[in-house]
């Protein structure tokens, strides 16, 4: 950045997305605009985005002072030329900005160059490119193709962190997916839970059958005892998990082998036939 302001050959005002900026136009051809000014426009820090530029070995050279008119009298601005501008931009991280100052970021990149160029230059071909400044000599000057591979090398990592951004929107959104499959498990687990526990209230008490009423067992005719039934339903969940055959459909053969029509008429005489029978199916298995 030169040390001395530059005076322009010609001041004027531009409008880009409605928003009004300071032109210049430099002895040497070049176009710019006052960063404050774009700073402003995307809600960037100027003394931030200008030591950042200083520190950059090629937009370094974009950044230049210059004299400028105001209504309170002359003083000196740091102007980006346009071709630094784009590349400024490109650094400009997009998913950290609110959506307003993402739109107005794109329309600066489409617009910004152009709209200096129409304004300062009857043919857009007549803008001198980009100059090859010369800096004095330290001794330690970089060759020119090496600040064109830094160029090219902060391009791609600006690139990558688009795509890291992009990719992080992808994974975002995959998890929302995997919870919500997560969610129609847990609702299909349960509903299979309801089913279950309705089928063992069916073997337990089926509808329409009245609650046996008879005098003391002398003859073990009197039905099974609740834990004796509940001990039965147990081995039959056991069988059930290893022949993988309904729960109902076993509570129906063991009621046939005792001779009844239900697991509930199952009497205390046939009890320990019914625990043999399906001991012995587990056995089997």
């Amino acid at each position: 950045m030169s040390e001395r302001p530059i005076i322009p050959v010609k001041q004027t005002h531009i409008t880009i997305a409605g928003a009004p900026f300071t032109a210049v136009l430099l002895t040497n051809g070049e176009t710019g605009l006052v960063l404050s000014e774009l700073c402003e426009f995307l809600g960037l820090l100027t003394n931030d985005q200008a030591h950042r530029l200083r520190l950059h070995p090629t937009l370094s050279t974009a950044l230049v002072l210059v004299k400028i008119e105001t209504a309170g009298g002359p003083h000196t601005a740091n102007v980006l030329l346009s071709w630094g501008i784009i590349l400024w931009l490109e650094r400009i991280r997009r998913g950290r900005r609110p959506e307003i100052y993402r739109e107005r970021l794109e329309v600066l990149q489409r617009d910004a160059r152009a709209a200096l160029s129409k304004e300062f230059f009857r043919n857009p071909s007549e803008e001198p490119p980009p100059p090859k400044r010369e800096k004095p000599s330290t001794g330690l000057e970089k060759p020119q193709s090496v600040l064109e591979a830094l160029q090219g090398i902060d391009q791609a990592v600006h690139s990558l962190g688009h795509a890291v951004e992009a990719l992080d929107q992808a994974v975002h959104s995959l998890q929302g997916a995997v919870a919500a499959d997560r969610q129609a498990q847990e609702e299909r687990l349960r509903k299979i839970e309801q089913r279950q526990q309705a089928l063992e209230e069916r073997l337990q008490r089926p509808e329409g059958r009245p609650a046996p009423s008879r005098p003391p067992d002398t003859d073990g005719s009197m039905p099974l005892t609740v834990l004796q039934h509940e001990e039965l339903i147990t081995l039959l969940r056991q069988l059930q998990r290893r022949s993988r055959v309904p729960l109902e459909s076993l509570a129906a053969q063991l009621a046939d082998h005792c001779g009844t029509d239900h697991l509930s008429a199952i009497s205390q005489a046939a009890w320990p036939e019914a625990l043999a029978w399906v001991r012995r199916r587990l056995g089997a298995q």
